[in-house]
Formats: structure tokens, C-alpha cells, sequence
């Protein structure tokens, strides 16, 4: 997985181009160190590197959509008996994210809360 191919793969789900992607690297580099930290241990990142990709990119999309939502923030529109209404992208680009991380399948270690116990060290003697 690289950064230029995570790049490739942001400017083809954004449809943008390279030059207006260009102010987004930041993100998309942020996105690739993020996927590759979670790496499972197991996981040959060249073998797999298109689906890496592929994941990181789709982070990157839903990033950048949710911080131009927040920029934009126009969700309808009214004029008189016409109204427009838009879904948010970003919740659309969070579910292409969704779909992508599923597609690395067991490449990829867990992350958020864990529930467990703890289980103590003493004894009673």
C-alpha cells in the first residue's frame, strides 16, 4: 500500500481532479498511516495492498466529505412551494468506507471499546 496509490484510488471515488485533489494529500496520507496502523500482524500489505487501498481511500472520501458538510452546511433549500432537500454526503461516503473495510475481511485488527474482565492476581492464602 502507498500513499500515490491511496491517492489514485481518492481522486476515482471523488471525482475530482488530480490538481483539486491536491489539497486533500494531508488526508489521504493521515488515511494510509491510520489503515496501516491496523494491520494485523499476519497481513502481507503487498499482496493485499489494492483492498488497503482501497479502505484508505474510501476513509479519506468519507473524511473529506464530512468537512465539506460541515463547511456547507445546507441540508434544503425553499423557495415558495419547492423545496430541496439533500442528503448529507458524508453518511453516503461513511457507508462506502463501511463496505470497504469489510473487504479487507481479517487484514485489519479491531478497534474501538472492548469489553473484557479483569481477573485478579492475589490469592488467599
Amino acid at each position: 500500500m502507498t500513499v500515490e496509490g491511496v491517492f489514485e484510488r481518492f481522486i476515482s471515488l471523488s471525482g475530482l481532479s488530480e490538481a483539486q485533489a491536491a489539497q486533500w494529500s494531508a488526508l489521504v496520507s493521515e488515511c494510509t498511516a491510520a489503515i496501516r496502523s491496523r494491520l494485523r500482524e499476519d497481513c502481507d500489505e503487498n499482496a493485499n495492498s489494492a483492498v488497503l487501498e482501497g479502505a484508505a481511500a474510501a476513509m479519506a472520501l468519507w473524511r473529506r466529505c464530512a468537512v465539506m458538510d460541515a463547511r456547507d452546511r445546507v441540508n434544503s433549500f425553499k423557495a415558495g412551494d419547492v423545496t430541496i432537500s439533500a442528503k448529507a454526503s458524508a453518511d453516503s461516503a461513511y457507508n462506502v468506507y463501511l463496505q470497504a473495510l469489510a473487504a479487507c475481511g481479517t487484514l485489519l485488527s479491531e478497534e474501538g471499546f472492548v469489553f473484557g474482565r479483569v481477573e485478579s492476581l492475589c490469592t488467599e492464602n
